[in-house]
């Protein structure tokens, strides 16, 4: 695939990074490489934004970091500068640097690295009404998981979104588009990949759960999942749609229009309609 699959967590006192070792044998192929950098660059975004102990304190920067410890061929190089990566070091990229495969053995000779990194931008870079939302949403959001207190999570997102942005939600499909479009309008106004805290995914993703509870009743948390973070709408005939709003909002700010919150929301509804029409 071009990379290997372990994960190392570099923290600096200013930045974090989320480093992926290049696997020499697999960067022949550009396409394919390019296509497994979009993958881990995915699952980087996830992490970030799942794992509130990398994003603290709110002023860390955070990049991907891409390792070799052969040089990157040309049109590898190419390639990574159209997905937003840059040279860390010297020329192309080349760092010479005590390796991080080798940090435990001592007396070994450095290392020359080809090292490249890919930015992303906190809500703060991004504008300063989402910086001033995700910075709220840090201090007041609970600890425990929405399960447990996804009522007082909605209220401190439709709370600190009134504060922030001077609108007034309320939990519905058009609360959701309201929600979106002004997450869109201010993100427009920069280029680049970004990251929201935990803290502010999980309180958009219970406003979410608000919303569909509001357009299908029979919609309950459970306690099952990754921090209770799932969400079930009973159908008729005791059947379930299971879905995961901390995952959909994650995807929506990795992907903006194409991965709409409210789109998700009702078509949740629809599959919780077509299964009680085929019980």
């Amino acid at each position: 695939m071009g990379l290997k699959e372990e994960l190392i967590l570099a923290c600096h006192p200013t930045l974090v990074e989320l480093v992926a070792e290049v696997d020499e044998r697999g960067v022949d192929d550009v396409a394919r490489f390019l296509e497994a950098v979009r993958e881990r660059i995915a699952e980087h975004q996830y992490q970030i934004m799942t794992d509130p102990t990398i994003l603290y304190p709110e002023d860390l920067r955070v990049v991907t970091s891409l390792v070799s410890r052969d040089p990157l061929p040309g049109g590898v190089k190419d390639a990574l500068l159209t997905l937003g990566f840059v040279p860390v070091g010297g020329d192309g990229g080349s760092e010479t640097e005590r390796s991080l495969f080798s940090r435990f053995q001592r007396g070994k000779k450095r290392t020359q690295l080809d090292k490249w990194q890919a930015p992303y931008l906190r809500a703060k870079d991004v504008s300063p009404k989402l910086g001033e939302l995700e910075a709220a949403l840090f201090e007041e959001m609970p600890r425990e998981p929405l399960h447990l207190c996804h009522e007082q999570a909605t209220r401190a997102l439709v709370d600190n979104v009134r504060t922030a942005f001077r609108i007034l939600l309320s939990p519905s499909f058009d609360g959701l588009s309201e929600l979106e479009s002004a997450i869109q309008k201010e993100r427009a106004s920069s280029k680049g990949r970004w990251v929201l805290h935990p803290s502010a995914v999980r309180a958009v993703a219970a406003f979410v759960g608000a919303s569909l509870h509001h357009e299908a009743s029979r919609t309950e948390w459970s306690k099952e999942g990754s921090g209770g973070s799932r969400l079930l709408i009973r159908a008729s005939g005791g059947v379930f749609v299971e879905s995961d709003p901390e995952l959909r909002v994650i995807r929506f700010v990795r992907e903006g229009r194409e991965a709409l919150l409210s789109d998700y929301a009702r078509n949740v509804v629809e599959q919780s309609l077509t299964a009680s029409a085929q019980s």
